[in-house]
């Protein structure tokens, strides 16, 4: 199926950086019949993943979070609808470059890795078993990673090793995403009970990454170049901005045009972000593509 997408061209880049930045071109879409968009992921291949919740319920519970794989250009968006046959609920949130791309995320039935949508394998845990977990990230050398809890405590995880991947002296870790040079980066709760971003390497070296000025913030794409997407909660005004940074520690913000806020989640090595944005229209998918 497609959808029609909406095209706006703009320069975000003078609000966090003055200079040398890159300029996006905003590409806004919606699966069809559905309340809200959000895109999660984009491989190098253009190809992405994402969520949707739909305007009706197929039952008296309030509508279920299922998810899609398509590809976007500026004036159609070719949309295959996925779900897990075994959950209710289906949230595919990153696409590696292997084969046509395998794709993971986790249902309410388990954490899976699927090769095209169709086929649901689930993710196990330390014990070979499936576990309830949370899978956020994959690279193209089979790293998954992700989130769980143990015991009442939040921890990331990354396999196929399995390896719990916490930042020290903290309440709380996600592991959102990993690059092919194992790079990760994530989110953790802090001592002062808000999130903020870092990333790290496999074997440690935990480095917090937050935005300037930003009241907490969270980042969830990291490519091969190092470059880091995510979003804040601003000390200024409250409101939440998207942001790309990139391997030198300079922020660029991220921003839908005519949006009250924008949320970037995934991003590829040609520098393609996807995410969801708020505006008139409500809850929408955005593909932000370099100039």
């Amino acid at each position: 199926m497609s959808v029609r997408a909406r095209q706006v061209i703009v320069n975000v880049a003078a609000t966090l950086c003055l200079g040398g930045c890159t300029l996006y071109t905003y590409t806004t879409f919606d699966v069809d019949d559905t309340a809200a968009t959000s895109a999660k992921g984009i491989n190098d291949s253009g190809k992405i993943v994402g969520t949707y919740v739909p305007n009706r319920s197929p039952d008296r519970l309030a509508p279920p979070t299922l998810s899609f794989i398509g590809s976007v250009n500026s004036q159609t968006v070719a949309i295959m609808r996925i779900a897990d046959p075994d959950a209710r609920e289906t949230f595919a949130y990153k696409v590696d470059n292997r084969g046509g791309g395998q794709i993971v995320g986790w249902s309410s039935a388990k954490a899976f890795i699927s090769p095209d949508g169709r086929i649901f394998d689930p993710i196990n845990g330390p014990d070979g078993r499936p576990f309830p977990a949370q899978a956020y990230g994959i690279n193209d050398r089979g790293n998954l990673v992700g989130h769980y809890v143990s015991n009442s405590i939040g921890h990331g995880f990354v396999l196929p090793t399995f390896l719990t991947f916490d930042r020290p002296n903290t309440q709380d870790t996600t592991v959102t995403d990993i690059n092919n040079q194992q790079r990760a980066t994530g989110l953790f709760v802090g001592s002062d009970g808000r999130n903020h971003c870092f990333i790290a390497d496999l074997n440690g070296g935990f480095r917090t990454i937050d935005p300037p000025n930003a009241r907490s913030a969270e980042c969830w794409g990291i490519n091969d170049a190092g470059q880091v997407v995510g979003w804040e909660v601003s000390q200024r005004d409250g409101n939440i901005y998207g942001f790309v940074r990139d391997a030198n520690g300079r922020f660029t913000a991220v921003h839908c045009p005519g949006s009250s806020f924008t949320m970037p989640f995934g991003i590829n090595n040609s520098g393609q972000i996807v995410g969801e944005c708020v505006d008139g229209r409500g809850h929408r998918g955005f593909l932000a593509t370099p100039m």
